[in-house]
């Protein structure tokens, strides 16, 4: 009752489509019926996807609630266990946020309090926590919600949400130590500062709004950034010139502090001391003589400017568009020759295991506290697993000669050592291994791409190929180089038919000659019988003696229209080949990445 559910219905080939609410979906589908036949495809999957109110930790703890109490219940020969909880990560992110955030209004609250009057001090504080909840209460309006993403918006925008709130705070208490009055004070000092103020918040949002209009899945991730850092600035600016000029309009001069007032104030006071002697003094003198010397100031700032910008072009100080995020976790993917049994690739899947075990004991040995920096390891021998663990989502890849491995480590601040060094300790234990087609390492929590990636073109595939070859060979001399591999994998053996003239004289086309092939080894649908609530289909095909080796297709015989029969190598070509995984193309030509 305290969820709100709906119904998704996923085909064998991917496409998901939404039927609605379980209340609808019931007279559609009997509850029985879930795994029903739709548009002709057998075994679409229903499933219901339970939308509450509930965090992402609370989701975990019920998660790991039921693996407790069902691997009781599973026989010795079977293990239930959680794998790669990513609720840790959120929390983590959360928790990240709260420190940060704590710290910040400590920090603010300590730094105003040496230059303004400690109630003063904490109204300007307030202005983060307002500006937060501000945005809090505007996110469902914008539908955003509390992500990883939203998070670091959040982190992102505790470093710039209190300036304002600074700025016109301390202006409201410079007028008044001119002697006006609080509310003259609150006004003038508010309306002094209210035009920079604003356009420095316009000028903030102007660098985040074109985040906003990012098409595609990536702007999907983008856009809760510029809507939670707009809201943020947008409330923090409203509260800095309406509502925290009117929290300082309030009350009246005191009488000298009283309590611990009187130790915070006399450090204030011996503060300003120290802070006015230093403007009146060197600060002054060394201002006056920018002033006079106005030209040479503006050349020092030039040539300043210059030498910062000839650091970066010259190359002393490196530049990283996105440097790599080490996560607890190491891939490793193996792929073999295609064709490749599944027993040969789990052969060379637990050899590479083996030499991860390797490298994992030979650093717990040298710990000394007889811990481990082990979480878990996974396997997946024929396919590969999507990134988020050995569960259904997209990305996986299923054939005999795939592999992948993936090894989780404890969390970073419970280990001593890092996970790049884990995965390079790894790759160097497990060394060459003949036979392999491709074998990568991976231990970054976010994955941009190869540092070396080159995409070769070519309207000849067989030119394509070669030259792939020849650059990988040329990248294996370069020391440091490694993983060095390319998105090209050669499909399974198949048999590609081609109609001759003679046959298409004779009426035959393609379609038919498909048909007729399909129908002889697959089989074609005769009728259909109703057994109770299930439907049998009866295929007509060849006896099975009559369709096991290459023979029984190459015998075969191909109908006419006119009723009259050939053999399928006269009415045919039939070459044996190698089909393609996949076939990317770049601007109608075709592609190969070589990556490493």
């Amino acid at each position: 009752p305290e969820y709100e559910s709906i119904v998704v219905l996923t085909n064998p080939n991917g496409t998901r489509v939404k039927l609605g609410d379980i209340a609808e979906v019931k007279d559609t589908f009997r509850e029985t019926d879930l795994y029903a036949e739709y548009n002709e495809k057998p075994a679409a999957m229903v499933k219901v996807y339970r939308v509450g109110d509930q965090r992402p930790t609370e989701i975990s703890e019920l998660v790991k609630k039921y693996v407790e109490d069902k691997r009781s219940s599973l026989p010795a020969s079977l293990n239930l266990d959680v794998w790669y909880d990513t609720s840790e990560i959120f929390e983590s992110r959360m928790n990240l946020l709260k420190k940060n955030a704590m710290i910040g209004l400590i920090l603010v609250i300590i730094t105003l309090s040496l230059f303004l009057e400690i109630r003063l001090a904490l109204w300007v504080m307030l202005g983060l926590p307002i500006s937060f909840l501000g945005a809090l209460f505007l996110m469902p309006v914008f539908d955003v919600s509390i992500s990883m993403m939203s998070l670091f918006a959040f982190i992102l925008a505790l470093g710039i949400v209190v300036d304002d709130a600074i700025i016109v705070g301390e202006n409201i208490y410079e007028h008044r130590q001119k002697g006006k009055n609080y509310v003259r004070a609150a006004v003038d000092g508010a309306l002094e500062v209210a035009g920079p103020v604003t356009f420095s918040i316009l000028t903030t949002l102007a660098a985040f709004m074109p985040l906003a209009f990012i098409t595609g899945i990536m702007g999907k991730f983008i856009k809760a950034i510029p809507v939670v850092v707009s809201s943020i600035l947008i409330v923090s600016l409203i509260e800095c010139l309406f509502v925290l000029p009117a929290h300082l309009s309030l009350g009246k001069r005191r009488e000298e502090p009283k309590g611990i007032l009187v130790l915070i104030d006399g450090v204030r006071k011996k503060f300003s001391v120290w802070l006015e002697t230093f403007t009146r003094g060197p600060y002054r003198r060394f201002l006056g003589t920018c002033l006079s010397n106005r030209y040479a100031t503006l050349a020092s700032g030039l040539t300043l400017m210059l030498l910062s910008v000839g650091l970066i072009l010259g190359g002393l100080l490196k530049f990283n568009f996105m440097p790599k995020v080490e996560g607890d976790l190491v891939r490793v993917a193996l792929t073999m020759p295609p064709g490749t049994p599944a027993e040969e690739t789990a052969r060379v899947q637990r050899y590479i295991v083996n030499k991860g075990m390797e490298v994992i004991d030979e650093h717990d040995a040298g710990r000394g506290d007889g811990g481990t920096i082990l979480e878990s390891v996974f396997g997946v021998v024929a396919g590969t697993m999507g990134r988020g663990g050995p569960h259904g989502s997209t990305g996986e890849a299923s054939s005999s000669n795939l592999s992948e491995i993936a090894l989780l480590m404890v969390e970073s601040d419970e280990r001593d050592v890092s996970a790049l060094e884990i995965e390079n300790r790894w790759r160097q234990r497990t060394g060459e291994i003949p036979g392999v087609e491709s074998l990568t390492f991976s231990a970054n929590l976010v994955q941009m791409g190869a540092n070396i990636d080159v995409q070769l073109a070519h309207h000849d595939f067989d030119v394509l190929e070669s030259a792939s070859e020849t650059l990988q060979n040329s990248l294996a001399q370069y020391p440091g180089v490694g993983d060095i591999a390319d998105n090209y994998s050669r499909g399974k053996r198949e048999l590609k038919i081609r109609l001759r003239p003679e046959a298409r004289t004779l009426g035959i086309t393609e379609r038919e000659l498909a048909r007729q092939v399909r129908a002889a080894f697959y089989g074609s649908e005769a009728l259909r019988l109703q057994l109770g609530r299930n439907e049998v289909k009866v295929m007509v095909r060849y006896p099975e003696r009559d369709r096991k080796s290459l023979w029984d297709l190459e015998s075969m015989r191909i109908r006419t229209p006119a009723g009259g029969e050939m053999p399928l190598e006269r009415a045919a070509y039939v070459e044996e080949s190698r089909g393609y995984s996949s076939i990317r193309r770049v601007d109608r030509k075709r592609v190969i990445n070589v990556t490493a």
